[in-house]
């Protein structure tokens, strides 16, 4: 589970608390991608895409519901949300 929302009850809460930072992170290509884990491990796992021009925070009411029958994970992609917002050439 994202370390930031290690005491959120997420079989009792339908909407996932903004947090100003993000949520949690890993590295990609150099770049810091945040994401958010939930759920049981030894359930199916579910990944969430958001469209453009939002982030993982998008799929805040989505992901406690379906973190109580799937590992859900939802990331922000690189240049959107919390991520690292890279220049390319």
């Amino acid at each position: 589970r994202t370390r930031a929302l290690e005491d959120f009850d997420y079989m009792n809460n339908d909407k996932i608390p903004w947090m100003e930072g993000g949520y949690d992170t890993w590295k990609w290509r150099g770049n810091d991608i945040n994401y958010i884990e939930m759920g049981d491990r030894s359930k199916p796992a579910i990944v969430l895409v958001h469209g453009f021009g939002a982030s993982a925070y998008h799929w805040r009411y989505n992901i406690p519901n379906l973190a109580r029958d799937f590992h859900v994970f939802a990331y922000c992609q690189l240049g959107f949300g919390f991520p690292e917002k890279p220049v390319q050439d």
